[in-house]
């Protein structure tokens, strides 16, 4: 949606700072939290709702191993 108002523009330029902000938090502890899994020294992880980036990544390897192809 194109922002008309000013206001509008304010309110769209701080959610993509947000959600930069967001993603990058999860993106920096992914490969540690990966190799701790794979190493056997972390057995589970319960993921919660701002894990945004963990929680896609999930979806579409769950969406590819049943082969349903991941989206574009």
């Amino acid at each position: 949606m194109e922002a008309t108002t000013a206001a509008q523009k304010i309110a769209q330029e701080h959610t993509k700072v947000l959600l930069r902000d967001i993603l990058y938090e999860d993106l920096s502890t992914m490969e540690q939290t990966h190799e701790s899994m794979r190493s056997g020294k972390l057995k589970a992880m319960i993921v919660g709702e701002m894990e945004i980036a963990v929680r896609h990544q999930f979806h579409q390897v769950n969406q590819w191993v049943d082969g349903k192809g991941c989206m574009e």
